[in-house]
């Protein structure tokens, strides 16, 4: 009796075991191996196994020949924070008075002249909002677009935006049936305008060593007391730090003015975080002699045209070296003065030019 029970063991195993490859021989040659996950297919055998809604993973075409059957939802644009949006998916190329891809002359209504909005460019615009929609009634087929994204309020969150977006050629069915927006632009492509935690500058080293409470008439003003009217070869490095809270500038150039007489020599560095780590922006000898360098290269990106492609940069240091001639530098004047600007003509900064005074 125990032999027969073993026996019957061993013929129950061998059914539960067929039964089991049969399924999946049976899964494994259906009509269509792929047609519940893939295209645009029937969805009525996709039933839970327990009478439930029926489960879709699949994903379908966006597009179709008729496009009331295509299977497009809204695209959308999210931004960081809240501002005031005019935005345009180009479909043809962006006029060139539009002056697409530059900062600082950029014209949405130039750009898309003569256009058909629909056909060869989708415009959407928001107020006091931090997401943009392009409805899926637009119609907007799938391939990759130039993007303009362009910030209108009167005090402006971000730089201009200009990109490429992917619309894709397949959606899953789910997303599309609950109209699940595609995010297009993404918080992470958006550059903020720069606002700064601190802005500081201070003369750092007088001949080298560094400089005592009592050589300073200020944060950038020397004492009297510290340099050697009966010395030719006096030099004084004055350090500024921009310290950001939040964004980025778009360098522009470097402005040197009220050069004195008594400078021999004075090098400006700048240097800051940009997207390929800390780096050195601008290094040069801006005054000699007494005057500003003759045919002095200001602009700070190199360049043809840094309003298309600045440095884009954070948490500035400027570092200026200034020799001078102790035997003609007067108490109470300034020896030389630097401004760093950004590609819009303002003021990098809250603490305006720098300047160095004996």
């Amino acid at each position: 009796m125990d032999a027969r029970k073993g026996l019957s063991g061993t013929v129950t195993l061998v059914v539960v075991v067929a039964t089991i490859f049969g399924s999946i021989a049976f899964v494994g040659m259906g009509d269509d191996i792929y047609s519940s996950f893939t295209g645009n297919q029937d969805t009525d055998n996709n039933q839970g196994t327990n009478g439930d809604e029926p489960v879709e993973f699949r994903t379908v075409n966006w597009d179709s020949n008729d496009c009331s059957d295509c299977y497009k939802v809204d695209l959308q644009a999210t931004a960081p924070v809240a501002s005031d949006f005019e935005a345009d998916i180009f479909n043809d190329e962006p006029k060139d008075d539009g002056e697409f891809g530059n900062y600082v002359d950029y014209n949405r209504s130039d750009a898309t002249s003569g256009m058909t909005q629909g056909v060869d460019y989708f415009h959407t615009d928001g107020t006091s909002t931090d997401t943009l929609t392009w409805s899926r009634s637009l119609d907007i087929s799938s391939g990759t677009y130039q993007i303009a994204i362009d910030d209108d309020a009167s005090s402006e969150e971000y730089h201009t935006l200009f990109t490429e977006v992917t619309v894709p050629e397949t959606v899953k069915f789910t997303n599309y049936n609950n109209n699940n927006p595609i995010t297009a632009v993404n918080q992470g492509d958006f550059m903020r305008r720069a606002s700064y935690s601190t802005d500081s500058a201070e003369i750092s080293t007088i001949n080298g060593d560094a400089a005592e409470f009592s050589d300073l008439d200020g944060d950038t003003n020397l004492s009297s007391s510290a340099w050697d009217s009966g010395n030719d070869d006096e030099t004084v490095t004055v350090e500024r730090s921009l310290e950001y809270e939040s964004g980025v500038d778009l360098l522009g150039e470097v402005s040197i003015s009220s050069v004195a007489s008594s400078v021999n020599e004075a090098d400006l560095t700048i240097t800051g975080e940009t997207p390929d780590g800390e780096t050195t922006v601008y290094d040069r000898t801006v005054a000699e002699n007494g005057a500003k360098v003759s045919n002095l290269e200001t602009d700070i990106a190199d360049s043809e045209d840094m309003d298309v492609n600045p440095d884009v940069v954070s948490d500035l240091t400027v570092t200026l070296d200034v020799e001078f001639d102790g035997t003609s530098a007067s108490a109470d004047s300034t020896a030389i003065t630097v401004d760093v600007q950004d590609i819009y003509g303002n003021s990098v900064g809250t603490a305006g030019s720098t300047s160095l005074a004996y």
